[in-house]
């Protein structure tokens, strides 16, 4: 009887940031979501499914642990953290300030202060590329912590052919010259990830 292998990829996995920013941020009491740690994907756990589908999905999580990572869920205090450190930093008219502030004390704070900054256009911009930095940090750290090794896709520049054909042969080692070249630029560039702080 043939034990299964883990395939090993020869490249950093090629993650897109804002997927992950999706889960981290859809997490919550319904629903879960999983780093694949071979091959990069997101599992999505409906919580909402029949019972016997979810018990299926748990028994092969279980089974592939070190496979499978649990994304983390963007907790009530790091939400809140976020949302003034925007107010703190980005927000510069008094008033809206202090709205602003007001807002995060209260109940629902996350949807009121989305329904603010949506009404008000002049922050928003400012408010989703605040979160998206934010989140992308967090992100980053999450996937160090894990010994993640990985480039995010946002951040190459490579032809989208290029890069579809280094994903299909993720666990390929003899591959053409292309495949062997980009690879050295997705280790240099995952080495520089994993090296630099932030």
């Amino acid at each position: 009887m043939r034990t299964k292998q883990i395939k090993e990829a020869q490249n950093p996995l090629i993650l897109r940031c804002h997927r992950l920013i999706e889960a981290f941020t859809k997490s919550d009491d319904e629903r879960d979501f999983y780093l694949d740690r071979q091959e990069g994907f997101i599992v999505y756990v409906d919580l909402d499914k029949p019972q016997d589908e979810i018990e299926a999905l748990e028994h092969e999580l279980r089974k592939n642990s070190e496979r499978y990572f649990l994304i983390p869920k963007l907790t009530f205090y790091e939400t809140k953290k976020i949302m003034e450190g925007f107010v703190n930093e980005k927000v510069y008219d008094i008033d809206t300030k202090e709205k602003l502030l007001e807002i995060i004390q209260s109940k629902e704070a996350r949807e009121n202060f989305l329904e603010f900054i949506y009404d008000h256009h002049s922050e928003l911009e400012k408010w989703q590329q605040f979160y998206q930095e934010r989140s992308r940090i967090r992100i980053i750290e999450w996937l160090r912590n894990n010994q993640f090794h990985f480039v995010f896709e946002e951040d190459l520049d490579l032809p989208k052919s290029l890069l579809e054909k280094v994903k299909r042969n993720l666990f390929e080692s003899k591959v053409g010259k292309d495949i062997l070249q980009v690879r050295k630029v997705l280790a240099a560039k995952a080495k520089f990830i994993t090296l630099t702080k932030r």
